[in-house]
């Protein structure tokens, strides 16, 4: 596998063909990914494609990092190397966000993405059906969590899917995937873009991962002056939704949760997150 990052460093032009592979930090998770130091001016990230497709990544980075350069890595090549997709885009240096510490970090959560939600909301619709996406996840949540009336709640959505539009998401729009830059915001791992088309998604996954994945306390945090709700708010004006309509609309997005995550190269835990947010919040109804 290292072979194949050093060989797509050569096809994106960053190393000579008899150059070794530089220097760089790694880490498993789903695919292999390199933090690839060639010098000291700059860092790249290489993605080598050993569980999930990389196409859908290669797709999202270009897309966001050319509606928000500097927020976004740029693609630099997708590569067919030794048999394996590589995927080569520029790195952002950043820190974690810690929004619950740091006052700072906070309103970045609340106003930075002002300009991620207002792209997403004029973004062209998908050719995916919303409501075929949301039957389906539905169908499927009555086998996984029992407790849940998934029939019954799929009743309660036929006026408002139709209201929903069908927008390519993120798809993992949690926490640990922002960044804070010197200049704002920076976005990372596309690897579930456009998995999910139903508008409110990244911003409910950004929700329920600031409230620990606990859907009941993510519900009174909305109705409440927190974090949450003042991210809800300025988001929704933009996407052109109500809080009411996303507190109303959380079991779909968890289902579609479930069903993003339910593959081997997540592990049972990911899904498993959503799977206890949903069977918790059945016991409160």
């Amino acid at each position: 596998m290292l072979s194949a990052a050093r060989g797509a460093l050569v096809a994106a032009s960053l190393i000579a063909e008899d150059d070794p592979l530089p220097p760089f930090a790694a880490r498993m998770s789903g695919n292999l990914t390199l933090l690839v130091y060639p010098d000291a001016r700059s860092f790249y990230v290489v993605k080598v494609g050993v569980m999930l497709d990389l196409a859908r990544e290669h797709e999202g980075l270009a897309r966001g990092s050319e509606a928000m350069p500097g927020s976004v890595p740029r693609p630099l090549t997708l590569a067919e190397c030794e048999g394996l997709q590589v995927l080569v885009a520029t790195g952002i240096d950043h820190r974690p966000l810690d929004p619950r510490a740091r006052a700072d970090d906070a309103e970045l959560l609340v106003s930075g993405l002002d300009e991620f939600w207002t792209i997403g909301a004029s973004a062209p619709r998908t050719t995916q059906s919303i409501g075929a996406q949301a039957h389906d996840a539905l169908d499927r949540l009555g086998r996984r969590v029992p407790a849940f009336d998934a029939q019954r709640y799929r009743a309660s959505l036929e006026v408002r899917l139709p209201q929903l539009r069908a927008i390519a998401q993120h798809g993992d729009f949690a926490l640990n995937n922002l960044g804070r830059t010197r200049d704002g915001l920076a976005i990372f791992d596309w690897e579930d873009y456009g998995r999910v088309s139903v508008a409110g998604y990244d911003l409910a996954t950004l929700l329920l991962s600031l409230a620990g994945f606990d859907a009941r306390r993510l519900a009174r945090a909305l109705g409440s002056d927190s974090l949450e709700a003042a991210i809800a708010r300025r988001a929704c004006e933009r996407l052109g939704m109500t809080t009411t309509a996303l507190v109303e609309l959380l079991p779909l997005y968890l289902a579609l949760f479930i069903e993003a995550k339910s593959s081997n190269a997540y592990g049972p835990e990911v899904a498993g997150r959503a799977i206890d947010a949903l069977a918790s919040l059945a016991r409160s109804r």
